[in-house]
């Protein structure tokens, strides 16, 4: 079921954007228009030391460093706007709303803290610590995962999955690029997995069986 989870999917035309001939665009946007998390500054104006963790069809993210506070954060921006970017980047927004209002500090799920729905796209989420993306850990020649790590990664992970499925929500695009982890300290039994990137996501109407 984790590998079909579009066969248990029923759109809401308000939030999803997975079936674009049936989306409400207006519905979204209003929505976005309307939160309070958005930001209408150019988040360059906030960050400095930008460390690229991954690179996606239409986005990029970056850990950076807010230059007045100090604080590390992860801030996701397009590199290539198009009506399709601009469709998963709401959809991602509204999901991320969604966990935020249900859980604001749920565990295995990225939070986000704030976006920008106009040049230059983005969102921002927080960030404790070193982080990077599980594709680079895993395909590391200097990190190596023992049994109990690869263990606790996958639990920690599921978990996060279980949290969106007991609130309706199917991430849909699951992969080790679309997962950051947290490196507490040296040994990587400690580190913990989060799931992000959101923007292929839906929620779902009927119990799954």
């Amino acid at each position: 079921k984790i590998f079909a989870e579009d066969s248990y999917c029923s759109l809401s035309s308000a939030q999803q954007l997975g079936n674009r001939g049936s989306t409400n665009v207006a519905a979204v946007a209003i929505n976005i228009k309307d939160d309070q998390n958005e930001s209408k500054e150019n988040p360059d104006r906030f960050y400095e030391s930008r460390e690229l963790l991954g690179e996606g069809k239409f986005s990029k993210v970056f850990r950076v460093t807010n230059h007045s506070t100090g604080e590390s954060r992860i801030l996701k921006t397009l590199h290539t706007v198009t009506e399709a970017a601009l469709d998963q980047l709401k959809n991602e927004i509204n999901i991320l709303n969604k966990i935020n209002h249900v859980a604001p500090s749920s565990q295995y799920i990225v939070r986000m803290i704030n976006y920008t729905y106009n040049p230059p796209y983005s969102i921002h989420y927080t960030n404790e610590g070193k982080t990077s993306e599980l594709f680079e850990i895993i395909t590391s020649n200097n990190i190596h995962l023992n049994a109990c790590a690869i263990h606790n990664l996958f639990t920690n992970i599921t978990r996060g999955m279980s949290f969106l499925f007991s609130h309706n929500i199917m991430h849909r695009d699951i992969k080790p690029e679309n997962i950051i982890v947290r490196q507490h300290g040296a040994n990587p039994s400690d580190w913990t997995p989060f799931l992000c990137d959101f923007g292929f996501s839906c929620t779902f109407t009927s119990p799954l069986s």
